[in-house]
C-alpha cells in the first residue's frame, strides 16, 4: 500500500480513487452519478433522505455529479461496482491507519 495525501476539499474520496484510476475527479464523479442513475434499483432501497437533508435520490446523485458532496456508503459501493474492484477505506487515527470495514463489498477482483 502507498499512503498518499489528497486535498481535503470535499472531493477527497474521489481524489483517491481518481489517483488510482488515473482519471480526472470531475470525470469520475460524472461516471459514478450516471452509474447510480442507470442502476437506481440497486441503491434506492438503501437511500435515506433524512441522512441527506431530505433531498430526493435524484437530487443527491446530481450533487455527487456537480458539487463537492462527500461520498457516502452508497457512492462507495457504486464506485466498487463501476470499477469492479473492492475499495478499502482507511482512516488516519493519530498516525495509525484503521480500516473501515462496513463499506467494502465482496468482490473476486483484487
Amino acid at each position: 500500500y502507498l499512503k498518499q495525501t489528497v486535498p481535503g476539499d470535499g472531493h477527497c474520496f474521489f481524489h483517491a480513487v481518481a489517483l488510482y484510476l488515473k482519471q480526472d475527479v470531475n470525470e469520475l464523479r460524472d461516471k459514478v452519478a450516471t452509474y447510480m442513475l442507470d442502476n437506481q434499483e440497486d441503491f434506492i432501497e438503501h437511500y435515506e433522505a433524512g441522512e441527506h437533508n431530505d433531498i430526493t435520490y435524484d437530487e443527491f446523485v446530481e450533487l455527487i455529479r456537480s458539487t463537492n458532496e462527500w461520498a457516502d456508503n452508497l457512492v462507495i459501493q457504486a464506485i466498487q461496482k463501476l470499477i469492479d474492484r473492492p475499495v478499502q477505506v482507511y482512516q488516519d487515527n493519530n498516525g495509525e491507519l484503521i480500516q473501515t470495514e462496513e463499506v467494502t463489498i465482496d468482490n473476486e477482483n483484487q
